[in-house]
């Protein structure tokens, strides 16, 4: 084909093969729009999950650090009045003030953890029972 013919055809497999560039451009950033979103929802799944996992684990020393603080406020306090015990008593307390203190030790370290998971994984107040 010569002249306009020739030229409208041109124009038309022009045009042709730009919409289906566009088409084609259009269908990629699709596919890459949808796969970003996947790649972000996965890495919201694992911090979630890290999150979570951090939870358990302070709440669980948390738990350990409430029975402990118990466990030794029933044995300091074990006399009401230290004027009223026999020296019996207050030799065995005297014994055991250095088990106190190594339970208290215990107590300080665990806290210490639960502030190194809060620290380490963001964590805030409400996240944990502290």
């Amino acid at each position: 084909l010569k002249g306009p013919a020739s030229r409208s055809f041109s124009t038309i497999t022009s045009d042709s093969f730009q919409a289906e560039q566009l088409k084609l451009l259009k269908e990629k950033n699709e596919i890459s729009k949808r796969n970003l979103e996947a790649a972000a929802n996965d890495s919201l799944r694992e911090t979630d999950a890290k999150k979570n996992a951090a939870v358990k684990k302070a709440n669980c020393k948390i738990d350990t650090i409430l029975d402990d603080i118990r466990v030794l406020g029933e044995k300091v306090n074990n006399a009401n009045d230290w004027i009223e015990e026999s020296d019996l008593s207050i030799n065995r307390a005297m014994r055991d003030k250095d088990l106190w203190r190594t339970s208290l030790d215990k107590i300080l370290s665990l806290y210490g953890e639960v502030q190194d998971i809060v620290a380490d994984n963001d964590l805030s107040e409400t996240d944990v029972q502290m």
